[in-house]
Formats: structure tokens, sequence, C-alpha cells
């Protein structure tokens, strides 16, 4: 049985040292390996929430755009993204879909739904809501009084 490198004796001070010296690194590559693991756990496990999120409101009878569980919206958020140019503003989406919504929704040949959710998750951590009905807009402004925020600050 060799001990050292040429193989005679036990094992010198200098690579006990070296030993003991590289196991640490072992133990922090698992421990690494781990919160990455759980980490992509989490991820995909949001995911899957906000996902079916989605398809429970279109179960409802809610009316939402042709959906993915795997791709939510964004194939119609990068759509949206390549024929407009690189700076223009998000809120242009409104817009545009509202103008195209006979393409997306056919059954709605006389304007947009008053409301329509969208999911672009991971991009926007819930699921939005549109509202294209002015007095449908009022009610989240005007009409009822909404309970703000948690009141979450970044600073």
């Amino acid at each position: 049985m060799r001990h050292t490198r040429n193989g005679t004796g036990p094992p010198s001070g200098h690579e006990t040292a070296l030993r003991k010296a590289t196991w640490p690194w072992g133990a922090l590559l698992r421990v690494l390996g781990v919160l990455a693991t759980v980490a992509i756990v989490r991820f995909l496990h949001r995911g899957y929430q906000v996902r079916t999120k989605m398809r429970r409101l279109q179960a409802q009878g809610i009316p939402t755009l042709p959906h993915s569980l795997l791709s939510g919206h964004i194939p119609l958020l990068l759509r949206f993204r390549s024929l407009h140019p690189a700076d223009a503003h998000f809120n242009t989406l409104t817009t545009w879909l509202a103008t195209n919504c006979t393409h997306w929704l056919p059954k709605c040949p006389n304007g947009p739904r008053p409301a329509l959710y969208l999911d672009f998750w991971p991009i926007f951590p819930d699921p939005m809501l549109l509202v294209f009905d002015h007095a449908l807009a009022s009610q989240f402004t005007q009409a009822h009084a909404v309970p703000a925020g948690r009141g979450e600050w970044l600073w």
C-alpha cells in the first residue's frame, strides 16, 4: 500500500495537511450543489404555480390568449418585440393587443374583451391583468377603494 508519492513510508505531515486542506472544498461544493438544486426546484415550482393559475382562470371561463404550459404568453411578447423597435415602451403592448385582438381572440370581432390576463413568468413574477374597458378601469381607481400594496420597499 502506497502512502506517499514515491510509495515508501507513511504520509508526511505536508501531505496530510494537504488532504485536510482539500476536504472542506468537497463539502463546500456539496453545499453549493444542494443550494443550487433547491433554487432550481423552487424556480420550477413557482413556474408551475403561475402556469396552473392561468389554466384555472381559463377553466373558469375568464378570457385569456392562447396559453402554453411551458412558455405561457412569452411567444406573444417575443412577437411584439419583433414587430416593434428595440426601445419601444412596454405599455405599447396594450395598444398592440387591442389593435390585433381579432388575430389572437377570433371570438371578439367588436374589439378586445374588457380585461385580459397575461402570463409572462419568469419575466414578470405574477400574471398581469390588462384592462381595456374604461368603466372597468375606473372601478380599480375611483369607484371602489382598493387596498394598497403590502408596503414593501426596496431600501
